[in-house]
């Protein structure tokens, strides 16, 4: 009976669901973000989830973000990164790793990186949010006042 029980139960506890959980609430997150710095920046700026900026003259043809900001009638767009944990995990670790080369290549071609980074979980790993800091044009926490001003450095930004 006990070995029945805890094959069913293994489903509920399992790092496949709670790294499900997390997926899906990070996309509720960044689709909040998508509408407010839309409303924020208005018509003239399209903000994209889980978007692409296209490079000309790299190996890599497009770098993917999970945000990804462009206005009328510019060249440049802002490619943002997006992390919000509760927990410590390591996926802010993997951004950090390639946060200078990201940076790089999107300088090379007039374009712009940034992170909107949250939770208690981030603030556990110091050394991944400092770099990722060292490696960005912008960066902001979730609050109200933070927001307000990444739509002001947007407007500003993309000229």
């Amino acid at each position: 009976a006990l070995d029945t029980y805890l094959k069913q139960r293994y489903i509920s506890v399992s790092k496949i669901t709670s790294g499900a959980k997390s997926n899906s609430n990070g996309q509720i997150l960044q689709k909040r973000l998508q509408s407010q710095l839309q409303q924020s920046l208005g018509d003239d700026f399209d903000v994209k989830s889980n978007g692409k900026v296209i490079l000309k003259d790299q190996e890599e043809k497009y770098l993917n973000f999970d945000l990804v900001i462009n206005k009328k009638g510019s060249k440049s767009s802002i490619g943002f990164e997006i992390s919000f944990q509760v927990t410590t995990n390591s996926v802010i670790e993997r951004k950090a790793v390639s946060a200078q080369r990201r940076l790089n290549m999107m300088h090379s071609e007039g374009h712009y990186v940034g992170y909107i980074i949250d939770g208690a979980g981030n603030f556990e790993r110091r050394s991944a949010v400092s770099i990722l800091c060292s490696y960005s044009d912008c960066t902001v926490n979730c609050s109200q006042s933070d927001l307000l001003q990444l739509s002001s450095w947007i407007r500003n930004t993309l000229v």
